[in-house]
């Protein structure tokens, strides 16, 4: 299984791309804090409070609850093929995805995650 290995500075949390195929650490100044597995191929990741939205590129968006940092857990998911950056605006993640463009994820329930349409680009 591959797993999304994160590096939390200050407090920001950024994402190694060269390493997020490998081992899944989450850390607090280079400090391993806790482990949060990836369906697949992790690539993009956005966090606001105790939620971590992973875009994943075969398993679409996965969100953690990272409330207790030290144990990471799967609070919901939403498939999604070619899933490769996220960011996330109040309860929406936006994905971006190799074919159907911009994709719209609301997450007023972290829980349950659902695909709301997609965002035309010209």
């Amino acid at each position: 299984m591959n797993t999304l290995r994160l590096a939390a500075l200050t407090a920001s949390i950024v994402v190694s791309p060269a390493i997020a195929q490998t081992d899944s650490l989450l850390c607090h100044f280079d400090r391993v804090v806790g482990v949060a597995p990836a369906a697949d191929l992790a690539l993009d990741v956005a966090v606001s409070g105790n939620f971590m939205f992973v875009a994943d590129r075969f398993a679409g968006v996965r969100v953690f609850d990272i409330s207790d940092p030290t144990d990471p857990s799967l609070a919901g998911s939403v498939a999604l093929s070619g899933a490769r950056r996220i960011v996330h605006s109040g309860d929406i993640v936006l994905v971006g995805t190799e074919s159907v463009g911009l994709r719209r994820i609301s997450v007023a329930d972290p829980t349950a995650p659902s695909s709301f349409g997609r965002v035309e680009l010209d």
